[in-house]
């Protein structure tokens, strides 16, 4: 089966075999980017999401923009609450400025669970 690297969700473990992305409750990882506007050094931003359910986020401790260098830091963190299909992140800066930075991660969730299980006859 050829990998399909259009999608930004992974399946965290992968087997050839099998579709895993299908797979209902399948602990899963999305791919984020998004632009957060920072105001003393906090901020929020809806990020979508394909998944059921959140558990958490991993930070790529990626920042962009005219207000990142280096030296700066930044925490990211969710209350893992999927509303509308997104879900809030939010920001904590040391020493960047107010305005818009550019930030990367990966949320940690599982796909949609089926709600009805059908047995075939045997």
């Amino acid at each position: 089966m050829p990998v399909d690297i259009n999608f930004s969700i992974f399946p965290l473990i992968s087997e050839a075999a099998k579709n895993e992305q299908s797979r209902p409750g399948t602990l899963m990882l999305e791919y984020f980017q998004a632009s957060i506007t920072l105001s003393t050094n906090e901020g929020t931003v809806e990020v979508p999401t394909q998944l059921e359910e959140c558990l958490g986020l991993i930070d790529l401790s990626f920042l962009s923009g005219g207000l990142a260098d280096t030296t700066d830091t930044m925490k990211l963190s969710t209350d893992s609450v999927i509303t509308t299909s997104a879900v809030t992140v939010a920001a904590l800066s040391e020493a960047i400025g107010d305005g818009a930075v550019t930030v990367r991660g990966f949320l940690v969730g599982r796909t949609k669970a089926r709600t009805v299980l059908l047995d075939s006859p045997v």
